[in-house]
């Protein structure tokens, strides 16, 4: 699985400047308010802000993490238009000796067979992604707002999600980490929802 933030809008002073509609003014004070704001349940000025990621990861993941509409958009590599070799994602079983059948010869022989369908122009790649596994890798730009982020992080990093998915959405977290513009809110947001 591959993460990487590549956009992003907004700040702890933007969510600020925004919370302060309410008392028809600008507020300054971030490192007070934000805390008060996240501790509160006052998470609709959070909403003014985005995040854009772009990441690799196997359809089977991709089908999960997908499920989040609200505050999420999402574009995603199409096997319609796309004629290069398809990449398999294994690492979810720790290698072919963990599994009792031989997987590597079974992915080979798919790829085989996709390369060889995907050689007949349109209406064969239409047809030759449908034999593709949902180990294949695809590729996503998915965005959203930091609300969202953190709500999909709680969902997400629960002991009850796909193991797959919890991997994925601390790659997210630590891209995020990375950067001073949501410094107060993430630790905020951290120690309040415990994820």
């Amino acid at each position: 699985m591959r993460v990487k933030l590549i956009q992003i809008a907004g700040s702890d002073q933007s969510v600020a400047n925004i919370a302060g509609i309410s008392y028809n003014k600008e507020l300054s004070s971030v490192d007070r308010l934000i805390p008060f704001l996240i501790k509160n349940g006052h998470h609709s000025p959070f909403e003014h802000t985005l995040l854009t990621f772009y990441v690799e990861v196997p359809i089977f993941v991709a089908r999960q993490i997908m499920r989040h509409r609200i505050g999420f958009s999402w574009n995603e590599m199409s096997r319609r238009y796309v004629d290069s070799e398809p990449e398999f994602d294994v690492s979810w079983h720790g290698g072919e000796g963990d599994i009792d059948f031989p997987i590597a010869g079974l992915l080979a022989d798919i790829k085989k067979m996709y390369v060889s369908l995907n050689k007949g122009g349109l209406k064969m790649r239409e047809f030759a992604r449908q034999i593709l596994p949902v180990c294949t890798t695809t590729k996503i730009y998915m965005s959203c707002n930091i609300r969202s982020f953190w709500n999909f992080q709680v969902l997400r990093n629960s002991p009850h999600a796909q193991a797959e998915t919890r991997q994925f959405a601390k790659l997210l977290l630590e891209e995020l980490l990375k950067r001073e513009e949501y410094s107060v809110s993430n630790k905020y947001f951290l120690e309040t929802l415990k994820c």
